[in-house]
């Protein structure tokens, strides 16, 4: 393919990223980006040479550290699983040197096998099990020495995660690139300049993620990329760099399937104190129920939440509920009793008083849980 070939695909893609929607722009962006990195080193006639001329060493190694240019662009994210403290990605990178030691005479693009030149031996730091790189691992070479190396990786990354404030909580995911074997002296990361002005939140210098990822019970609210030395052993780093964006988990879902059901068997249990003392077995039935229904409800709800060694949000308010149903059975005895030793006025104070205590208690419990 010509550069001119090449500077008209760029140029496509880039118009139809302005008119289009979303998922198809995020994807022309994508082949914008691609592209890009080999306007200045495709011409026609390009060749793959054999594993056979291998750089020894970082090139230019006395004129300071090695840059390496950086493009990210996140094209999905699958899910976020918050207990086991993960999130699963499809990300495209695109890193771009210079070694003037692969210079050539030739007029188009020579390919390599990655293990045939110098390369900043990128892994990415974060990644749990099996994570495919989908692209071959060859880096691409233009008359003037610039090498291109672009891959994709598809699988599970692992990012620590605190959910004290499950389920109001946000947090800050992380894709981290590191240079095995390389100090932030030998090696320094850049954003590729070509990617220079954010369009939105989801772009950052030299990184991008799509509109349209399947992600349906997260929102993304900001992205941003920086060269961030990454420490595997104390004392000890190697050149670094990361695309961080936050996301908050989307409420609805727990208000109205988690929360909602769990008020109403607590209000279930409230309704005992309208009932006159001397209807015990009413009352101590309609006590025993919510307290048997919220049992049961805890059960069927316990896969949708967290499973941490430590208190959410959401753990205070059902631990807080089952509380009040309980002293609400309580309170049904202990009026129970009093009706049946002739002192019926006492039980419907008591009654009335609780009415009033157990419903602030009731909302004292969803602001402390929620609200502060």
């Amino acid at each position: 393919m010509t550069i001119l070939e090449r500077k008209r695909i760029g140029s496509i893609a880039v118009k139809i990223a302005a008119t289009s929607r979303p998922a198809v722009a995020g994807f022309c962006v994508a082949v914008a980006v691609a592209v890009s990195c080999g306007t200045a080193l495709a011409d026609e006639g390009a060749t793959t040479l054999p594993a056979a001329r291998p750089s020894v060493g970082r090139p230019d190694a006395s004129a300071g550290p090695t840059k390496v240019s950086v493009s990210i662009w996140v094209a999905d994210i699958d899910n976020i699983d918050s207990a086991a403290q993960s999130y699963t990605a499809n990300v495209f990178i695109a890193l771009c040197w210079k070694d003037s030691r692969l210079a050539h005479d030739g007029t188009g693009v020579r390919a390599y096998d990655i293990n045939a030149v110098w390369d900043p031996r990128v892994m990415v730091a974060n990644e749990i099990g099996m994570v495919r790189k989908t692209l071959p691992e060859i880096v691409e070479v233009s008359p003037d020495g610039t090498v291109t190396y672009r891959q994709r990786y598809v699988g599970v990354f692992s990012q620590p995660l605190r959910l004290d404030e499950f389920p109001l909580d946000s947090h800050v995911f992380r894709f981290y690139l590191v240079s095995a074997g390389y100090t932030p002296a030998e090696v320094e990361f850049v954003a590729d300049s070509r990617w220079a002005t954010p369009r939105s939140m989801r772009f950052a210098a030299g990184a991008g993620i799509a509109d349209d990822i399947s992600l349906p019970d997260w929102d993304i609210k900001w992205t941003r990329t920086q060269a961030s030395p990454y420490a595997a052993i104390a004392g000890q780093q190697v050149a670094g760099y990361a695309l961080e964006f936050s996301a908050s988990r989307h409420r609805g879902y727990f208000y109205w399937k988690l929360l909602l059901p769990l008020t109403l068997i607590v209000l279930m249990s409230w309704l005992v104190f309208w009932i006159d003392p001397t209807n015990a077995g009413t009352q101590i039935g309609v006590a025993t129920t919510a307290m048997l229904t919220l049992i049961a409800y805890r059960f069927a709800v316990d896969q949708s939440v967290p499973h941490v060694g430590y208190l959410t949000r959401m753990d205070y308010f059902v631990i807080g509920s089952s509380i009040l149903v309980f002293l609400a059975l309580c309170q049904v005895i202990l009026t129970a009793y009093l009706a049946k030793n002739e002192r019926l006025a006492l039980a419907l104070r008591i009654d009335v008083w609780s009415r009033i205590v157990f419903m602030l208690a009731l909302v004292g419990l969803a602001a402390i849980s929620f609200a502060i």
